[in-house]
């Protein structure tokens, strides 16, 4: 019998420390909660699907707008946002969790205007497509890293942009967030240029502009040429679409070469040069905008890794007809 009660003290001991160590364990997984707003305008975007990357689990947005993503581990996360709207684009943002802490985002989109071919205000998208351009060129965008203004001397502020920081120190990667964000940001933006484009061809279209129809579709097909040269020079081979139409009959088809794609940007600034004024006060493109940016294209073709040593001729062609027009400050 004595036997018998040390036998069960020693079990009931052992059992004790083995559920002490259970909690001990479980009180030592970190996590933290993701709450993500989502607004479609300035009202909840009902409907919207939200997920996590690393993944989680998903749900989706009700009246109050909000979700919550509780008690998962701590780390880096991207939110995934998908509206029924648009299910076709996706919205994200990065967020840091850490241990025992709420993470706040939001998401405020941009209503959907519903265009028909009858009601599009081309006046009205032309000056957006013009303003949405400071969302690449401006003093926090890519190019202070990439492309024309990027500087050994320029640095990012750690403090300001995880993804600029990268660009940087050169250690990004396809999965990059900013890879995402600077290839989706041109293809919206040519898609509302297409927009503009098919329907200025399409001559049953009311256009009421004071602005000339041909000189409307210089000013996109500049636009549209500016975004694919970054493209080009930054991806090397983007996909090059020149229609808002889209085909359900198959499947897509995109051209993806670069001289394809060289050859419609020098079409699109011929075109440009041949129907902008010769001048123009309201900050938009004129002849001698769509000749320098040309003559660029030319040099930047003449060099790796097309190699088309003749577009050296071709730029100083058009160099020349700017010759004595502009001034260095």
């Amino acid at each position: 019998m004595k036997n018998f009660i040390q036998y069960f003290l020693l079990f009931f001991v052992l059992y004790s420390c083995s559920d002490d160590n259970t909690i001990s364990e479980i009180e030592e997984i970190d996590s933290g909660n993701i709450e993500v707003t989502v607004l479609l305008g300035s009202d909840a975007a009902i409907g919207a699907v939200v997920t996590t990357n690393p993944e989680t689990r998903t749900l989706v947005v009700g009246e109050s707008g909000v979700v919550v993503f509780e008690t998962i581990d701590t780390g880096n996360y991207v939110v995934n946002v998908v509206l029924n709207q648009n299910p076709d684009f996706l919205y994200f943002q990065e967020v840091v969790l850490t241990n025992n802490v709420t993470e706040k985002i939001v998401f405020k989109i941009p209503e959907i205007p519903e265009l028909t071919e009858q009601d599009l205000d081309i006046d009205f998208l032309l000056n957006v497509s013009y303003n949405n351009l400071r969302s690449i060129f401006n003093a926090d965008a890519y190019l202070s890293y990439w492309g024309d203004t990027g500087t050994d001397i320029l640095k990012a502020n750690p403090n300001f942009n995880g993804g600029l920081v990268d660009l940087d120190a050169y250690s990004f990667n396809a999965q990059s967030t900013v890879i995402n964000q600077v290839w989706a940001e041109h293809y919206i933006q040519i898609r509302g240029l297409n927009l503009g484009i098919d329907y200025l061809l399409d001559s049953s279209n009311i256009v009421s502009s004071e602005i000339d129809r041909k000189e409307l579709e210089a000013h996109f097909k500049f636009l549209r040429s500016l975004l694919y040269f970054n493209l080009i020079r930054i991806y090397g081979n983007p996909l090059l679409s020149v229609t808002a139409e889209i085909d359900l009959s198959g499947p897509p088809n995109y051209p993806q070469n670069p001289s394809t794609t060289y050859s419609q940007i020098e079409e699109d600034l011929l075109y440009a040069i041949e129907n902008l004024p010769v001048l123009n006060s309201n900050d938009q493109a004129n002849q001698w905008s769509a000749r320098f940016l040309l003559a660029k294209v030319y040099m930047t073709m003449a060099g790796f890794p097309l190699n088309e040593y003749g577009k050296y001729g071709s730029a100083l062609e058009q160099l020349k007809i700017l010759q004595g027009q502009y001034e260095l400050m």
